[in-house]
């Protein structure tokens, strides 16, 4: 298998809605998508969202939902199977702190 990407792919983030790409989602066919729930944090979820274009400016389908459950706390989804856009997004807002987003896509 090949790691196409592996990395830091946000931090900070807490506000409703905070969005951004997983890189490398048109070339990967295999993605692991984690998000570290930081101290002082007492809710919060994360989804993590697939469409047709990177642009789309509609309502994304839902891959996967990381929701908080106790702070200082990494939880991650992995989801199978070529996406031609992936992305983050804060769904509910963190409460007392931030979250960072860390993604791997490989191929094969």
């Amino acid at each position: 298998m090949q790691t196409l990407y592996d990395a830091l792919v946000a931090s900070g983030l807490s506000a409703l809605n905070a969005a951004g790409p997983i890189p490398q989602a048109a070339e990967a066919d295999r993605f692991e998508v984690g998000v570290e729930f930081g101290a002082g944090t007492s809710a919060g979820t994360v989804v993590i969202e697939s469409s047709h274009d990177p642009a789309f400016a509609g309502t994304w389908h839902v891959e996967a939902t990381i929701a908080w459950a106790a702070l200082s706390s990494y939880k991650h989804a992995s989801i199978v199977g070529p996406r031609r856009a992936l992305r983050y997004r804060v769904s509910v807002a963190v409460v007392g702190g931030s979250v960072s987003i860390y993604a791997k896509a490989s191929k094969g």
